[in-house]
């Protein structure tokens, strides 16, 4: 169901201006969950941008397209070494951050260019500092600390954790801030509680996940020799996961999958080449016509 929670619990009304509620300013929550949409995405592709620089940001904007349209899952397929797909994960774990918690995440290496990246701005990133307003929202993420029995959300100080299983320090996880007497504590959350969109789940897989992943969904190859569709809403797929080239190749030339559908997105390209990410954001524009 499509909606909006005002952040003192209630469904908007009508005419009424959701990000104020007795002059005080508050987040709204739209609630959907994740889109029918997954992609799979060499790390090749992040990797061939010359400095780390250029690297953060077309990471950021894959993370941020992939948000605008509430993907699913990416999957960043394994095809350059450890090393590669370890800075690409520091940096993506750090964008991915809500704002409150980056202090409990230092700077390191990798990140040191997260400051040329364009913020995320999902509803996890935008969640108040305070406390009653936090009182409100649906579901917040914090980090574990001090042995699993308390964390940060936040707020100022740690939270008392009630958790539906054990974690390890420094794990992220999802909550609802909640009055326990006097005191404010955190519950942990079970997924089916979380109504609203998170932001993309992010996975690195070798081949033979891909090949495994969710078989109800239709498999499309983005690539400048398929088919031009001229109206995409005639496609009947319960869900997509679109694959995405790099910037020497097709995904045929790399993956080995039978492809339901090979689709040309751009069907006069004024440039040369379209980039990954370009190509990423033109086809998750089109295939969300097609997705709930």
């Amino acid at each position: 169901m499509l909606g909006h929670f005002c952040a003192d619990g209630r469904r908007e009304k009508s005419g009424e201006n959701p990000y104020s509620i007795s002059g005080d300013t508050f987040i709204v929550f739209l609630v959907e969950g994740a889109a029918s949409l997954s992609a799979v995405i060499p790390v090749s592709s992040l990797s061939s941008a010359p400095h780390l620089r250029e690297k953060t940001l077309r990471i950021a904007q894959l993370l941020r397209s992939a948000s605008i349209f509430r993907v699913k899952d990416i999957l960043f397929y394994s095809d350059t070494g450890k090393e590669e797909e370890k800075e690409v994960g520091t940096i993506v774990r750090y964008l991915m951050l809500p704002p409150y918690l980056k202090k409990s995440f230092p700077i390191t290496d990798a990140t040191r260019y997260v400051g040329v990246a364009p913020p995320i701005k999902t509803p996890l990133h935008t969640a108040s500092r305070d406390v009653k307003a936090a009182l409100a929202e649906p579901v917040r993420q914090a980090v574990v600390t001090h042995d699993a029995a308390l964390v940060d959300a936040g707020l100022g100080s740690h939270l008392p954790f009630y958790a539906l299983s054990a974690h390890r320090r420094g794990e992220l996880v999802y909550i609802r801030v909640e009055r326990h007497g006097r005191e404010l504590a955190a519950r942990e959350l079970h997924p089916s509680e979380i109504r609203v969109y998170t932001g993309p789940s992010v996975h690195f897989v070798k081949a033979s996940d891909i090949l495994t992943y969710d078989r109800t969904f239709t498999r499309v190859e983005l690539t400048r020799q398929g088919t031009f569709f001229g109206d995409l809403r005639t496609l009947k797929g319960s869900g997509y996961l679109l694959f995405v080239g790099d910037q020497e190749r097709d995904p045929h030339e790399f993956i080995t999958e039978n492809f339901d559908l090979r689709v040309n997105l751009v069907r006069k390209q004024g440039v040369e080449t379209v980039r990954s990410e370009e190509a990423f954001l033109i086809a998750l524009s089109q295939f969300s016509l097609c997705t709930g």
